[in-house]
């Protein structure tokens, strides 16, 4: 049975626990059968390598950022670049906050910064940063329903199910 109430659907906030978390091995099992996605092979690389390439091209938009401090789309560009970058590799996750902090400073209003921000706090299960973040984003884009149910997300892993439903 599915129920939905708002814009999140209780068939899934149920089994958001048996979800693994980063770092965690998945369940044996499959969806259909009730258990999770099998987990990556044993001989998976836990963190994938960058491509020198696009190394390069960070540590670029790194010093263009630097050198114009005040330049909201410079450090939104870097931060949103790292974000994707932190998502192959880890190493990347605090400079991505680093760049997402500097760009809100700059444009505390930037609906695509405040989602960037918000989806990577997201993505390191920080959930009471994340949902201030999607709490800004959504006072400016009310009608975003991904980023509505990922805030209910957030809210129930804070231990916050009745927000999470609301």
């Amino acid at each position: 049975m599915v129920v939905v109430f708002g814009s999140v659907n209780l068939d899934l906030v149920a089994r958001a626990s048996a979800i693994p978390r980063p770092g965690e091995t998945a369940a044996k099992g499959t969806p259909a059968t009730g258990g999770t996605a099998p987990a990556m092979p044993a001989d998976h690389p836990e963190v994938m390598e960058i491509p020198k390439e696009a190394k390069a091209f960070i540590t670029e938009l790194e010093a263009k950022a630097k050198e114009r401090p005040e330049d909201a789309e410079a450090w939104k560009r870097l931060a949103l670049v790292t974000a994707r970058a932190a998502q192959i590799d880890p190493a990347y996750q605090d400079r991505a906050i680093a760049a997402f902090a500097r760009a809100l400073e700059i444009a505390p209003k930037d609906p695509d910064v405040l989602r960037g921000a918000a989806n990577l706090r997201y993505d390191r299960n920080e959930h009471r940063e994340a949902i201030a973040l999607f709490e800004r984003y959504l006072a400016l884009r009310p009608d975003d329903a991904s980023a509505r149910t990922d805030l209910g997300t957030m809210y129930f892993h804070a231990g916050d199910p009745d927000r999470a439903i609301a």
